[in-house]
């Protein structure tokens, strides 16, 4: 809480368990430091989506840029992409920014290096 309300921007970077689901709550977003930016390219279910959208608009957070949403599948009935439609302060992509052929050929090379261990024991 301490350092949400001191941070301009809050970026999330942390698994995804059980008990972290919502962890971005209304009580941890009341403690955000108002006019502040939340970053999420982590998982979806770890924002309330409900919450974060009550944030933006209020005013209280100045905006979000979002890689992952929850129930990323379902996102025709997302009230967080509806908002995004109309306001320039919520910034949606789709969750792919590591699908390069850099990070292709890295993941080959890294399942065949794993395959080839397997198969030398």
């Amino acid at each position: 809480e301490s350092l949400v309300a001191q941070s301009d921007l809050v970026s999330i970077h942390i698994n995804y368990v059980p008990k972290n689901h919502h962890l971005f709550n209304d009580a941890l977003f009341s403690s955000f430091k108002k006019g502040s930016v939340l970053v999420n390219t982590a998982r979806g279910g770890l924002v309330d989506s409900l919450a974060l959208l009550r944030q933006l608009e209020s005013g209280h957070l100045a905006g979000a840029a979002l890689d992952v949403i929850e129930n990323e599948h379902a996102h025709a009935d997302s009230p967080l992409i509806a908002y995004a439609r109309e306001h320039d302060h919520l910034l949606i992509t789709p969750h792919m920014g590591g699908n390069t052929v850099e990070s292709f050929e890295k993941t080959e090379v890294f399942m065949a290096e794993k395959l080839k261990f397997v198969l030398q024991k």
